[in-house]
């Protein structure tokens, strides 16, 4: 006869132990060690145009998208005067500036930096820093600094 016995052994998956009991919900506060854990946190203004300066942080889940957020993101959002202003998200992307010619993109999963035009396809720039390469669009087309080609 042959007797087993399981060995179970519970390991937090991060060393911080609020977030370990946190139920990723709730509203938790621990006034002895000073923690405060929420879905979503807000700090800033209500203007008297009933629009939102400030900093949101946190899940955008089950939230309408909102220029530039999407449904689901998980970051840092900025406004100013119920505009968006800069998203800082938890996938490694980001963007500065507010809707329109002068925003500017991140992509720290591509290493590419670019401008809102661009990513119409309109004109502007993208920058490549993995590949060292800088593609610029206007209206005579394409203008592609490229210094991997060795010609």
């Amino acid at each position: 006869m042959v007797w087993q016995c399981p060995i179970i052994k519970e390991q937090y998956r991060y060393p911080y132990a609020a977030i370990n009991e946190w139920n990723g919900m709730d509203i938790s506060i621990d006034n002895t060690n000073g923690n405060l854990l929420a879905p979503r946190l807000g700090a800033g203004k209500k203007n008297s145009n009933n629009t939102f300066s400030g900093v949101i942080l946190g899940d955008w889940s089950s939230t309408s998208n909102i220029d530039g957020i999407e449904n689901g993101m998980t970051g840092l959002y900025g406004f100013r005067n119920g505009t968006v202003t800069y998203a800082f998200n938890d996938d490694g992307t980001a963007f500065i500036g507010g809707s329109g010619e002068g925003r500017i993109y991140f992509d720290g999963t591509r290493g590419t930096i670019t401008s809102d035009k661009y990513k119409a396809n309109s004109a502007g720039m993208l920058i490549d820093l993995t590949d060292g390469k800088i593609d610029m669009i206007n209206s005579a087309g394409h203008i592609i600094l490229d210094t991997t080609n060795n010609n």
